[in-house]
């Protein structure tokens, strides 16, 4: 089972980057964040043609958020099996950021922040993406400015954490990168987890 965590950036400007990436990964379970979109214009129809169930609290501004599931319809729960998906903007380690010395003093990056952040995995969550490649530099986030992109000075800021339960279950973690260099694409890139089904 593949998880994503997708900040679109504004799902009515997004919308065919999004159809376009569902249509080329097939994720499982897709979890937006800036929808940026009230209630009553998320493009619910647009979604389900292409093959997926969905839930969703739209807002306007940076708000609003939605669950995709790839042939099924999404149940909100209370219970475990648990992944806390979304851009956190935390950048949780040096390794997390290009050029961490021009990041010391910005809210993603202050002391207390971070600190916050592991506390999170002090109390048993596990951090997909980092635990799956310890040692690597791997971002999220590209601003629009200053070529950030093309020259790689990125944010590891989107997150997906694990409870024990399905922590035991990871399979693979990575980010959708070149999703960040189509045209008209959102600043943040598709970051996604991969489970083995319960029971295998």
């Amino acid at each position: 089972m593949r998880i994503v965590t997708y900040n679109v950036n504004g799902i009515t400007a997004r919308l065919p980057n999004l159809l376009r990436w569902l249509d080329e990964s097939a994720p499982d379970v897709v979890c937006l964040q800036e929808l940026k979109a009230p209630q009553e214009k998320f493009p619910e129809l647009a979604i389900r043609a292409a093959g997926y169930g969905v839930i969703w609290h739209g807002q306007k501004s940076w708000n609003g958020v939605a669950i995709l599931a790839r042939g099924r319809e999404p149940v909100e729960m209370r219970r475990a099996p648990v992944v806390l998906a979304g851009d956190y903007n935390v950048i949780p380690t040096e390794r997390d950021v290009y050029k961490p010395e021009r990041w010391v003093d910005d809210a993603l990056f202050r002391v207390e922040v971070r600190e916050a952040y592991a506390q999170l995995l002090r109390q048993g969550w596990t951090d997909a993406v980092r635990t799956q490649h310890p040692d690597a530099q791997i971002y999220t986030f590209w601003d629009y400015f200053r070529n950030a992109y093309q020259r790689d000075a990125g944010l590891r800021i989107d997150h997906l954490l694990l409870n024990p339960a399905l922590a035991a279950r990871l399979e693979q973690a990575g980010v959708d990168r070149d999703v960040r260099g189509w045209e008209k694409a959102s600043d943040h890139a598709p970051t996604w987890v991969e489970v083995r089904d319960a029971g295998r």
